[in-house]
Order: C-alpha cells, then structure tokens, then sequence
C-alpha cells in the first residue's frame, strides 16, 4: 500500500503537526513580547528580506543532507513570493511548492501483517518554511517548520532560528526546535 503525504494532512501524526506549523503563519498584527520588548512582524516590513537571508544560511548548517527544500515565507496567510525566491537564490534551495514528496509503503510480513512504514522523500532530504518574524533590538528571531524522513518515519518539527546583528549585518547564530514556530522569540 502506497499513500502519498500532502501539506492538506492526510496522514494524522505528520500532518497534524505540518498543518499546525503552517496555520501559524497567519499572523497579521504587530505586537511586542511584554518581556523582551520583541516586536512580530508582518507583511511589508523592511526587515522581512535581510532577516529571511540570513536564516536561509543557517537550513545549511542543520544537519539534513544535501538536498534542502524550501517552501517559502509566509506572513498573513500568504507567500512573500519576492522573499522566498531571494531565499532560494542566494542559499541555493529547491523549490517545493504542493505535495511534499513523501511516499510510505507498508510492507507485509510472511504471515500477512502489515508491518511498519517505510518512507521516503522524493528530491529532497528536509523541507523548510519560515512563518513568524521577531525582533528586539540587534536580536531577532525567525520561526518556521522542517519536514523530513528519518529512519523510514515521516517527521515534523517547528524551528526556531536566532540571529544577531553584527556590524550592521544579521547573522544567524543558533537554531533549535520549539514546540511551536509561533513561540520562537517568546
């Protein structure tokens, strides 16, 4: 049996948390964070293209494999189409828009039971997409989720990328998973 894995959610566990990641991007106003004074930011602002740049450097840095996809920036619901493609130029990442490319076949034992999955994603090792945007004085942080195959499991995970600004220019300097993209920078 074949079932094939789409950012809709067919597969509960995987889709659940790949559709919880992505609704987070839906955030249109700009508050500030009560305890450091982060500011969340929307469609428009000027930091979005420089912040978004900076942590498209580091989906390099967390061990993945070569092949890393990228599905883009999306604030209020939308892409920052111009954002995305400048991401994906400069840290050459693949495009991944629709279906994310993971097929799980159940095998079938000698007996035959089904036995465990066994997945795998087709063009890309990991797939990325950024969603919440924050910023506190030379701090900022960009929350996003990654999809992937390990050891034949279809997984999941909300991120969290620290930047840092040095010498006018923002570098990224930590990344970590958060239970949550929209927590990042909380």
């Amino acid at each position: 049996m074949t079932v094939r894995l789409m950012r809709s959610g067919i597969i509960t566990g995987f889709a659940a948390l790949v559709a919880a990641c992505a609704s987070a991007g839906g955030r249109a106003e700009t508050v500030g964070d009560s305890s450091r004074g982060a500011a969340l930011l929307t469609s428009g602002a000027p930091a979005l293209l420089p912040l978004s740049l900076a942590a498209g450097g580091r989906l390099r840095q967390i061990p993945s494999g070569p092949r890393i996809g990228f599905t883009g920036v999306f604030l209020d619901g939308k892409e920052e189409m111009s954002i995305s493609d400048a991401v994906r130029k400069a840290h050459s990442l693949i495009r991944q828009v629709g279906n994310l490319g993971v097929t799980c076949k159940a095998g079938v034992s000698a007996t035959g039971r089904s036995t465990a999955q066994n997945c795998t994603m087709l063009d890309m090792d990991v797939v990325y997409r950024f969603s919440t945007f924050r910023v506190v004085s030379d701090s900022a942080y960009v929350g996003g989720a990654s999809s992937s195959v390990v050891g034949g499991q279809p997984e999941g995970h909300a991120i969290c990328i620290v930047l840092a600004k040095q010498n006018s220019e923002w570098v990224a300097v930590r990344d970590w998973k958060v239970a949550h993209d929209f927590n990042c920078g909380r």
